[in-house]
């Protein structure tokens, strides 16, 4: 059982150890990629923002004209049900 936790250690230390040398020879794509995740991330966080600072503004807008309250008017002909021929 140690041995086979043993194997599983080295192995995931070599793994990381070849990712941080990948991460290091490839300092551009790597710095790219940072770039776009930030970036991605703040797009997401900018439209989350803005989102929720238009519903508060559409609400305490509706409130402010009494949006308690539901008014349906009907204009032009009588109501007719049934199927007109």
């Amino acid at each position: 059982m140690l041995k086979k936790f043993r194997g599983f250690l080295t192995m995931l230390w070599e793994c990381f150890t070849m990712s941080v040398r990948n991460i290091w020879s490839n300092k551009v794509r790597s710095a790219l990629t940072i770039l776009g995740i930030f970036i991605g991330v703040t797009a997401v966080i900018a439209l989350i923002t803005t989102m929720s600072g238009f519903s508060g503004s559409i609400t305490s807008s509706f409130a402010g004209m009494g949006a308690g309250t539901l008014t349906v008017s009907v204009t032009g002909n009588e109501l007719k049900t049934g199927l007109q021929p």
